[in-house]
């Protein structure tokens, strides 16, 4: 399946873009929720990317999918509905996240004329003594050669823009860790453990607010898959899957829930189903570890 990447935009000119940071405290770390229903399918999987790549998601007999879970009557005429499932006000969840998440823009060409720009979405993990550590993915700073950009950008919340550097980069999992130096950001809050999150609970995909005419968009989980195979991104075993919207400047960007909590970073969309793939929350945490700890 060819996978066209949401996150990279690819633009002729200057264009500022707004990046999700995930929220600091590694001390946070998912687990991921318990099985509900073991089978086995193949699933094609698009991640955005302005020249797609090829990767289908298949599964293993070992593939865990959890799936939708049943209603409980408790009278003949009344059904019991999971609070999270219930929409919520999507402007209000994405206000708390306001200082939260950043637009990310990474020069991938420059030649005497023209200038190519990859923009996405950030969130911000860890904000302490006037530094910030920001989340991203790696599809939206690297170059066609597959190395990273020499010059990233970020936009923060106020509007300004701020030079970032690259902390480090895992391409199999397509998580990219930027630091840059700001007291106008705050770290996200994540969803301790992801045990609580279900099939058919409400959620909110925050993107780009420079480039996107809808940044906030919403939709209800409708898998959460685990044991899958992603070509192109060995070190991804658990994607949660999603109605949200997804477009240009999404990738990068939080996946929240109903209680403003971030459960993921948003990285592409099944081809030809419209369903939204996101990170989940354990495996970004893990990686992000991985990355600072390489860095120091």
């Amino acid at each position: 399946m060819r996978i066209p990447r949401f996150g990279k935009v690819r633009l002729l000119g200057l264009v500022l873009a707004l990046g999700v940071l995930l929220g600091s405290g590694l001390g946070y770390g998912c687990s991921w929720p318990p099985a509900v229903d073991t089978t086995t399918s193949t699933v094609a999987v698009s991640v955005p990317t302005s020249t797609p790549p090829t990767i289908a998601v298949s599964s293993s007999s070992t593939t865990t999918v959890i799936a939708r879970p049943t209603t409980t009557s408790t009278l003949a005429t009344t059904t019991t509905i999971r609070r999270q499932a219930v929409p919520g006000d999507p402007q209000a969840i994405a206000a708390k996240l306001q200082k939260s998440v950043v637009g990310v823009t990474a020069l991938v060409l420059s030649t005497k004329t023209q200038r190519l720009q990859s923009v996405g979405t950030g969130v911000v993990v860890k904000a302490e003594d006037g530094v910030a550590l920001i989340v991203t993915n790696d599809h939206v700073i690297a170059r066609e050669d597959g190395s990273a950009a020499k010059q990233i950008t970020v936009r923060l919340p106020s509007g300004s823009t701020v030079s970032a550097t690259l902390v480090g980069r895992d391409p199999n999992t397509d998580v990219a860790l930027l630091r840059v130096r700001s007291r106008k950001v705050e770290a996200a809050t994540f969803r301790p453990d992801l045990s609580t999150v279900a099939v058919g609970d409400w959620v909110v995909a925050i993107g780009n607010r420079k480039i996107l005419k809808q940044p906030v968009t919403t939709g209800h989980i409708t898998a959460l898959l685990q044991g899958v195979e992603v070509r192109g991104l060995p070190g991804v075993d658990a994607v949660i899957e999603s109605t949200v919207p997804l477009a240009h400047g999404n990738s990068g960007g939080p996946l929240v829930d109903v209680d403003g909590w971030v459960i993921g970073i948003n990285t592409g969309q099944l081809e030809g189903e419209g369903l939204a793939l996101t990170l989940p929350c354990d495996l970004v945490w893990e990686v992000v570890a991985r990355l600072l700890g390489a860095s120091e």
